[in-house]
């Protein structure tokens, strides 16, 4: 076999491996997540204790902020988001994010297809460890995992708000 056709031959399989065996597949939302789970924190069963400060009951709220340059002006613009956490007793979690209030948000908190990140948590030493699936703008997925300390009943950096009628089972 020629050398050409072994260079043809490579970027093919390499095109098909990328196309085929991505590792992750996209739901009706548009949202990725993994085929196989290898979270490491989800590789042992973990059972949210009665007594430890996350409250299942509840979603944890930060608004973040992000500047942006704008394609035709150049300038940069502020832009603020909200990002919630919200806890399942059996380890798992979801982070997403939503515009405007918090009352009108009901439904995205109960929504788990649509919520951009999927994950697993764990309790240790009063910090709360995550761990979350994404993928990159050019197909690149990532496992991330986050250290937040635990303050009374809160997250560090997040309000904690109790909501009723929270529903969804994670099938992750």
């Amino acid at each position: 076999m020629g050398w050409k056709k072994l260079v043809i031959l490579s970027v093919l399989i390499s095109l098909f491996q990328n196309c085929f065996f991505k590792g992750y597949r996209t739901n009706e939302f548009g949202v990725n997540r993994p085929i196989k789970n290898k979270f490491t924190l989800g590789q042992e069963p973990y059972k949210l204790a009665s007594n430890e400060i996350i409250n299942v009951n509840a979603v944890y709220v930060k608004t973040d902020s992000i500047y942006n340059t704008s394609a035709t002006t150049k300038k940069k613009e502020l832009a603020l988001y909200n990002v919630f956490l919200r806890f399942f007793s059996n380890g798992k979690f979801i982070k997403s994010s939503f515009n405007g209030d918090v009352k009108k948000s009901f439904q995205e908190f109960n929504n788990l297809k649509k919520a951009l990140f999927v994950g697993y948590y764990r309790i240790e030493d009063k910090k709360l460890k995550i761990e979350y699936f994404t993928v990159s703008a050019h197909g690149r997925k990532s496992y991330i995992k986050n250290e937040f300390k635990l303050i009374n009943d809160s997250i560090e950096g997040f309000k904690k708000l109790k909501v009723e009628g929270l529903t969804g089972t994670p099938d992750w």
